[in-house]
């Protein structure tokens, strides 16, 4: 079928010369759409969000800036490093650390303060050893060899730390 025929319009020799058939909107338009409710029209200014950040950062040095400045340094260290320079051994297990000068005077031989910082040092001396004695003798067990050397449990058995008996990694 021809479009001369759908319109009933015989003979038409160009598309001009069909009538206008256009669907568009209804007469006043459409109704509006709402898609978002309650979106406000304006966010904020990029003065208020740069003055947040802002505040946000200068908040946490601050907090940082206090920390650091409360922050003692402690008197020892088990380990050598520049500002210790005096090398000591606990008087119980006889364990090397390291302290700054005037470490006596704070800390007198025999004082409660002294003693209850040994044990600190002899506490945290046999956590990390025990540990590194665990996986050495786990390496032991693995390799299953009688030889495999343990430096370390051998360590904490000279210092009345560590077990002798105690030869699996099953039982630290």
């Amino acid at each position: 079928m021809t479009e001369a025929y759908i319109r009933n319009k015989p003979g038409m020799s160009s598309v001009k010369d069909m009538p206008l058939l256009q669907n568009g909107p209804p007469p006043g338009g459409f109704a509006p759409v709402r898609y978002a409710r309650r979106i406000p029209s304006k966010g904020p200014s990029a003065v208020a969000i740069f003055l947040a950040a802002f505040g946000t950062f200068s908040w946490g040095l601050i907090i940082g800036l206090v920390i650091y400045l409360t922050c003692r340094d402690p008197y020892s260290s088990s380990e050598d490093l520049l500002i210790y320079k005096h090398h000591l051994k606990t008087q119980q297990h006889g364990i090397d650390f390291y302290v700054k000068s005037g470490f006596n005077k704070k800390y007198p031989v025999g004082s409660p303060a002294r003693v209850k910082l040994e044990d600190k040092i002899i506490k945290d001396y046999n956590e990390t050893n025990q540990s590194e004695c665990h996986y050495e003798l786990l390496q032991k067990w693995l390799l299953a060899e009688t030889n495999y050397p343990t430096p370390v449990c051998d360590d904490l058995e000279r210092k009345e730390l560590r077990d002798p008996r105690e030869t699996t990694p099953l039982n630290p």
